[in-house]
């Protein structure tokens, strides 16, 4: 398993929002610059992700974002890495079925791995 660290600023803001949300509720009131991320197989999380239910007027699940969002990572485009607490995918199950049998591997933020300082 790669491990790595990335600057949090490179993500969108609303992820960074996310992830500050659940930093916050872990007792971490400070957005750290760097966070861990590490490569893990896709496929257990991917069966989550299958598994998950849409909520009304959420077009994530529509063909047609899953082809926009794949056809921008294909042309360099980068998005964050999964969110999850140890095997529980918590946030990307778009990102994720638009990697699905492109990739083995997916990066992933693991809350479990932070800690309050």
């Amino acid at each position: 398993m790669l491990e790595d660290q990335e600057p949090t600023a490179q993500w969108p803001e609303d992820f960074q929002v996310l992830l500050f949300d659940y930093l916050e509720d872990m007792g971490i009131h400070e957005f750290p610059s760097t966070i861990p991320v590490k490569l893990v197989p896709i496929g257990p999380l991917l069966r989550q992700a299958r598994q998950w239910e849409y909520g009304t007027g959420d077009n994530r699940a529509d063909p047609s974002y899953q082809s926009d969002l794949t056809a921008y990572m294909d042309s360099g485009g980068k998005v964050p890495p999964l969110l999850v607490r140890g095997n529980k995918l918590l946030d990307g199950r778009h990102r994720l079925l638009a990697l699905a049998g492109k990739a083995k591997n997916v990066y992933v933020i693991d809350l479990n791995d932070l800690k309050p300082a």
